[in-house]
């Protein structure tokens, strides 16, 4: 059944961090997903190209002018894909959810301009060795959610990005340490909401 949505394509407009995030939002809404059984770019392609683009956007920062047009290269490289991959989403989904589900936002609804609301986490959780679940409070209109871990005052480090915010299992972890933890929601007309207060807590 065709439908009259419209992919939004406003992730062009994203810095390039966000960008990036936004890239892999889309490689884990498509992946076994199957409403989109035949992507019009294979998602290891996609995967690829996004992996390419942060290497070469890690290399821009300590670089000068020759890393920073490898950069520029990178990016107009996944943004194609992305657009293309956006098109084949578009003709294939049937109604919002599925079309939302593919990770990108709908040009005919409110989602991709809102700015989104800020995420508090409810609980923290140990469930199993080496891990904890995270609760957060569900943000309208967020198409993912991005969670960091810090120890001590070290760098941030990427914990995960999750399409749900009841349950958001952090693995690999060390038993024994006491995490920070902080998680943003990623969508609407700024790429991603303020980061949620620190909360901490120590992996059994």
């Amino acid at each position: 059944m065709k439908t009259n949505l419209h992919v939004s394509h406003r992730y062009t407009r994203l810095k390039d961090d966000s960008f990036s995030i936004f890239a892999v939002s889309i490689i884990l809404g498509m992946t076994d997903n199957p409403a989109y059984p035949d992507p019009a770019v294979p998602l290891v392609t996609l995967t690829a190209l996004q992996t390419d683009y942060g290497e070469k956007l890690a290399a821009k920062l300590t670089g000068g002018r020759v890393e920073t047009a490898a950069k520029i290269r990178a990016r107009a490289a996944l943004t194609e894909a992305l657009r293309w991959q956006g098109i084949y989403v578009q003709g294939t989904a049937t109604d919002l959810t599925t079309l939302l589900s593919s990770g990108y936002s709908c040009a005919s609804q409110n989602r991709s301009q809102t700015v989104l609301a800020r995420p508090m986490i409810l609980k923290i959780l140990n469930e199993a060795a080496n891990q904890l679940t995270l609760r957060v409070t569900p943000i309208a209109n967020a198409r993912n959610y991005q969670v960091q871990v810090q120890v001590d005052d070290g760098v941030w480090q990427e914990a995960g990005i999750f399409s749900q915010a009841r349950r958001m299992v952090l693995a690999n972890l060390t038993s024994g340490t006491n995490y920070n933890i902080r998680v943003r929601a990623l969508g609407g007309r700024t790429g991603y909401s303020e980061w949620s207060m620190v909360t901490s807590r120590v992996s059994f």
